[in-house]
């Protein structure tokens, strides 16, 4: 699937919050305790992100990726703030139902606990509100960056940015502007203006560093820190002086991945969105 079919697809995904209750089927009791189904969450919340192996699940909200939790089947949860450090807490041992296809059931008092997503029971029926990650992210598009989303969403991809199978897509935008946009795939670099109602192609180039390399790099400025040294070969390469976003997208198969973030001037960088998953997974609209 293209990246602009997988945009065109998250799109009709309603946003999280507290005015659709889970379904009942998503949800079962345990001597009083509610228990929501960790696939569910996966497939239908875009801010929630709830994957397991046989022996554990791992929660975190995609808005706020630098807090992973692990919680096996004791119910001992784990994250690593830092490289060096590890926090553990004791939740509800998660449910292990299914026999062909076993599927794990978290507490929903604990995702409170865990990512502080607020939990009610009403009428009979589990609500789930959106994850403080997801409203930081909310809070924080003034009406002037909604505006610029906006024009981003009218005015489409450029031509030729499309997911290849088993490599990574990188889409990089200015911060501050809805009239450039830079495709980076594999070492090939293309970049578009945008030109009487239409996306017109200014630079082209190869670089040394693939998607897979570690980037950013610290340099002054913030293209040059994602893509590295570059070689033209037709057109001019723009400058952008006041950061950029980027959008990530690779995986193959039936699997896909995204991570979204922000680079400023210096190659400073903050990741503001990761989620993985099947292919029909509840992903994020690419709003920067």
């Amino acid at each position: 699937m293209s990246l602009l079919a997988q945009m065109m697809l998250v799109t009709s995904l309603a946003l999280p919050g507290a005015d659709t209750p889970v379904p009942r089927e998503a949800v079962t009791m345990q001597d009083g305790r509610a228990f929501v189904n960790c696939q569910w969450l996966q497939q239908n919340r875009i801010d929630l992100s709830c994957r397991q192996t046989p022996d554990s699940v791992t929660l975190s909200d995609t808005f706020w990726p630098v807090v992973v939790w692990s919680i096996d089947r004791k119910g001992t949860g784990t994250y690593h703030p830092t490289a060096g450090n590890t926090v553990q807490r004791q939740f509800t041992p998660p449910l292990k139902l299914g026999l062909l296809i076993p599927e794990y059931w978290l507490a929903a008092r604990d995702l409170t606990l865990l990512l502080g997503v607020p939990v009610r029971w009403d009428s009979g029926r589990l609500w789930l509100g959106p994850t403080p990650g997801f409203q930081r992210s909310q809070a924080k598009q003034i009406k002037a960056s909604k505006a610029l989303v906006q024009t981003r969403k009218q005015r489409g991809l450029p031509p030729l940015s499309g997911h290849l199978e088993g490599e990574e897509d990188v889409l990089l935008v200015p911060a501050s502007s809805a009239d450039l946009a830079c495709s980076w795939v594999e070492h090939q670099v293309t970049c578009w203006n945008w030109q009487h109602e239409g996306w017109k192609q200014t630079w082209q180039a190869t670089t040394g560093r693939h998607p897979f390399d570690p980037w950013p790099q610290k340099t002054a400025s913030a293209l040059n820190a994602v893509l590295g040294d570059t070689t033209t070969l037709s057109g001019n390469k723009p400058v952008w002086f006041d950061g950029l976003a980027y959008e990530v997208r690779g995986g193959s198969g039936m699997s896909r991945s995204v991570r979204r973030g922000r680079v400023a001037p210096g190659g400073l960088w903050t990741q503001v969105y990761e989620k993985a998953g099947l292919i029909d997974d509840a992903f994020a609209p690419p709003e920067f």
